[in-house]
């Protein structure tokens, strides 16, 4: 079974890409969409501002988004798979499932605990939510960290905020 370990290293990748690695790798400075914060200077004061409009983070349901973007990155950095599965949509979840069954998994914490076996997820910062952008039930958070943005798509479950994708 020397395949199943390999499988379940690229298929936690894509889970990687896709809640951590959004710019493909690529500095800000390469992107159209998002640059690095400006200074913007006053008589008095000196600030950096991001150039990124945020969108509806200011509302109740983008602080909402935050912190549910927040918890599952935190949730990454801590191996907590109790939150990882709570901030996930339920086809998220059998994503989730159907990545750690390569490992016998059967359950959304287990396969998450499968995926970690395999991968560890360390950041210097957790990233921040700069932006939320609301469209009904569905919802985009964009992040930065570092010199890396992300784009998480959200979904309303049951009346709450859920991560959309894993990969």
């Amino acid at each position: 079974m020397r395949r199943a370990p390999a499988a379940l290293l690229a298929a936690a990748l894509l889970l990687v890409s896709a809640c951590g690695g959004g710019s493909g790798g690529k500095p800000l400075s390469d992107r159209q969409t998002i640059s690095q914060p400006s200074t913007a200077s006053t008589s008095t004061q000196t600030t950096a501002t991001p150039s990124v409009a945020p969108g509806k983070l200011h509302t109740a349901a983008g602080r909402e988004i935050e912190h549910v973007v927040t918890d599952f990155y935190t949730g990454l950095e801590n191996q907590d798979t109790g939150v990882l599965c709570a901030s996930i949509t339920p086809d998220a979840r059998k994503k989730v499932i159907a990545i750690g069954s390569i490992q016998d998994a059967k359950t959304c914490g287990s396969a998450y605990r499968k995926i970690f076996d395999q991968l560890s997820f360390s950041y210097t910062e957790t990233p921040k939510v700069v932006r939320v952008t609301i469209s009904g039930s569905k919802a985009r958070a964009t992040t930065m960290f570092g010199s890396h943005t992300t784009k998480a798509p959200l979904k309303k479950v049951g009346g709450a905020w859920k991560v959309d994708s894993i990969g």
